[in-house]
């Protein structure tokens, strides 16, 4: 009996051994959508120029986080091999840029080191401007390359698909009320990590009640898209992440943003090094924390942290900075997730309510009393402002 007990559990030991197998990095689906949109230019301009870009869609699964450096798209052959000299990439500037688009964020307006961390079910649109081999028939390879230095590909056959272009909602957005316009009200959900705008009283108290939704008020006033169900009336499995959305701010609208906290949270993690180095030197940094509310879609060039005076102006030489090569690194995190390994051209769009975690190398100057000024710079050459006076905890 002890001898078959001992077989038996042998025998669990190897089919554990030899049958179990980590998950690995996968691509799912690369598919083509079509020339739908303009979101790149040629060689390294990342924003539109007036043409319609070649629309392809990446599906991944990464087990765990995951550094993607960079992600290319090829002509190919019929065996999926590189062929054609058509070359559109996220990382190599020899090359035409390729848009990377994730949760409708723009990752690089430009060539870019890396494109940062993700982890589990991702999607990727990614977008090349036309170079005039978006044919039907023509075989395309996409490669992702990884931090470790393994690389996933697929290949896509064109098959055309029409494109139905809707007329474009015009920017109708008033601060205050104008006859005709009904309340666009705004919600978060904070443990979604979702914003939510929308003008029906019944589906903002719903929202509230039942999806855990938080009510800030009315952001504006517009003039209300058509129902296409009655006010209240939800699907019966509607959750936070699926939860209907009307009315959304039409495209062009300009609508208040505001830096609502700047604060000091202390030394405590080593996440950036000196100048142009976005990773750990093994010294821990000053650590920042930013929230702000971003209501439509917007570009963030740029964030600076300066030492300050007691006015809040830039005072003692001291500057962190995620753009500009001639200062520090200010190492950028949203959602956990690294935006800049180095200093980069822009840190991507954004909306709704935000929370940025700001990375400084210790230049020394981290001491109770001292004021630092963040400035954030966006798209359109506009800035936010903040003081924070430290207080060491």
């Amino acid at each position: 009996m002890r001898r078959l007990m001992i077989l038996f559990l042998l025998s669990i030991c190897l089919i554990v051994s030899f049958g179990y197998r980590a998950e690995a990095s996968s691509i799912e689906s690369f598919v083509w959508l079509g020339q739908d949109s303009d979101k790149v230019g040629e060689w390294g301009n990342g924003r539109p120029d007036g043409r319609m870009d070649g629309h392809f869609q990446l599906r991944m699964y990464l087990p765990s986080r995951t550094e993607i450096r960079s992600i290319v798209v090829y002509s190919a052959n019929q065996a999926g091999n590189p062929e054609g000299g058509q070359v559109w990439h996220s990382r190599e500037s020899n090359y035409w840029v390729l848009g990377v688009f994730y949760q409708g964020q723009q990752l690089n307006y430009s060539h870019v080191g890396t494109l940062g961390q993700f982890s589990g079910p991702v999607i990727f649109d990614l977008y090349g401007n036309d170079s005039g081999w978006f044919k039907e028939g023509q075989n395309f390879l996409v490669e992702v390359s990884l931090g470790d230095g393994s690389k996933e590909r697929r290949v896509v056959r064109l098959a055309s698909r029409q494109v139905i272009q809707e007329p474009a909602t015009p920017p109708t957005v008033a601060k205050s009320p104008v006859p005709g316009t009904v309340p666009l009200y705004r919600l978060y959900n904070d443990k979604a990590g979702d914003h939510l705008y929308i003008t029906n009283k019944a589906d903002r108290d719903t929202a509230i009640l039942k999806h855990g939704y938080t009510y800030y008020g009315i952001e504006a006033y517009v003039y209300p898209a058509p129902e296409r169900y009655p006010a209240g009336d939800l699907p019966p499995k509607t959750t936070a992440a699926n939860f209907p959305r009307r009315s959304e701010t039409p495209p062009g609208a300009s609508l208040p943003g505001s830096i609502e906290s700047f604060t000091w949270i202390g030394k405590d993690s080593d996440k950036v090094g000196e100048w142009g180095n976005g990773r750990p030197d093994g010294r821990v940094d000053g650590h920042f924390q930013l929230r702000m509310h971003l209501p439509g879609p917007t570009e963030i060039r740029s964030m600076v942290v300066y030492s300050a005076n007691q006015a809040g102006n830039p005072e003692g030489g001291q500057v962190w900075h995620s753009r500009e090569s001639n200062y520090r690194v200010l190492g950028v995190f949203h959602r956990g997730q690294q935006l800049n390994y180095s200093h980069v051209g822009t840190l991507g769009q954004f909306s709704g309510p935000l929370m940025f975690d700001l990375y400084c190398n210790d230049s020394g100057w981290f001491k109770e009393g001292q004021n630092f000024l963040v400035e954030v710079s966006f798209g359109d050459g506009s800035k936010f402002k903040k003081v924070v006076r430290l207080a060491i905890r």
